[in-house]
């Protein structure tokens, strides 16, 4: 059960994501059958979808996510990393980018991984399980829900300009299944630009992408003390 005391504090971070990031649109309401799905994840996530449908953001710069929709490519991108534990700490995609950067939120450590396909990197850090076993999931929660910026889901070009408006113009809203990359692959042709971006399946691209790659890179924020 969520206090009135924390589901005020959901509320104004979740007005805070709409007035830094962008309006909602795109939304699926969370049926029985999704309320399943998001088994596993905290209730104050699961009470802002149920109240406010799992949305994108600006134009689709920043989507919440049903995370069943992304075992597979979990499991694709972690399984060769220290972080694989499916049994006793599995992650769960709760958000994703325009370009398919994945936040995940991991059932005993909470919101410490992010995967940037991209760049072919596992962000890590710090584990979040003291706030999940004193009960203090809220803290993390709301940080997730409405702690971000516009700038922080957008990538830049070599300039330092953020792409988004400019690809968006260029190549329309993106789906729910859909993604901008780069074309050829990031790692090919130096990153992604306005020049290169193009609207691929995210699913079938964040594969291809984990494929291209010997081993994935890690960034573990954690162990470096940061």
């Amino acid at each position: 059960m969520i206090s009135d005391k924390i589901i005020e504090k959901l509320e104004d971070w979740y007005q805070g994501l709409i007035e830094d990031v962008g309006v909602a649109d795109d939304c699926i309401q969370v049926t029985e059958k999704i309320k399943q799905d998001l088994q596993g994840l905290p209730e104050e996530l699961i009470y802002i979808w149920e109240k406010y449908g799992i949305c994108s953001y600006a134009k689709g710069l920043w989507w919440h996510t049903n995370p069943r929709d992304y075992d597979e490519v979990v499991e694709e991108w972690l399984i060769d990393t220290p972080y694989w534990e499916p049994e006793s700490n599995r992650y769960h995609v709760i958000g994703r980018t325009a370009y398919g950067k994945l936040y995940l939120w991991g059932e005993k450590t909470g919101r410490n991984i992010e995967i940037d396909p991209l760049m072919g990197i596992v962000f890590h850090s710090e584990s979040n399980e003291k706030y999940i076993k004193n009960n203090k999931r809220h803290a993390i929660v709301t940080s997730f829900v409405g702690g971000g910026r516009k700038d922080d889901y957008d990538e830049k070009d070599n300039n330092d300009k953020p792409l988004f408006d400019r690809i968006h113009k260029k190549l329309g809203t993106l789906k729910y299944d859909e993604m901008y990359t780069a074309v050829p692959m990031p790692m090919f042709s130096g990153g992604i630009s306005v020049d290169n971006a193009q609207k691929e399946d995210i699913f079938i691209q964040l594969s291809i992408l984990r494929q291209a790659l010997d081993e994935v890179e890690i960034i573990d924020f954690e162990k470096m003390g940061v």
